[in-house]
């Protein structure tokens, strides 16, 4: 459903998604972003790769400049980005997932 009906109905510039749970699975492969015109920044679990983890889906146009985090910061499961595009001024994305327990 997400897509093949609401990414082409809505057409967003971005899409933060979290709590993936991709395990060996590749997002980009199973989201078909490629066709759909959409590139992904993702940050799995350090431990598990099929729990966890946060990534920001973007219209390819768009021009992406991930934030490194300062390394205090390694554990946590989060994705920065600095973006813009023709029609949309400049903003500074983050997807953030908060561990049960952390």
């Amino acid at each position: 459903m997400f897509k093949l009906d609401l990414i082409p109905q809505y057409n967003p510039h971005i899409i933060c998604l979290n709590e993936m749970k991709l395990g060996n699975r590749n997002i980009s492969e199973l989201l078909e972003l490629d066709a759909l015109n959409y590139s992904v920044k993702y940050k799995l679990n350090n431990e598990n790769n099929a729990k966890g983890g946060a990534a920001i889906l973007y219209k390819s146009n768009l021009i992406i400049n991930e934030v490194k985090l300062p390394a205090k910061f390694d554990e946590i499961e989060a994705v920065v980005c600095e973006m813009q595009g023709q029609d949309i001024d400049k903003y500074t994305i983050v997807s953030y997932y908060n561990r049960p327990n952390s």
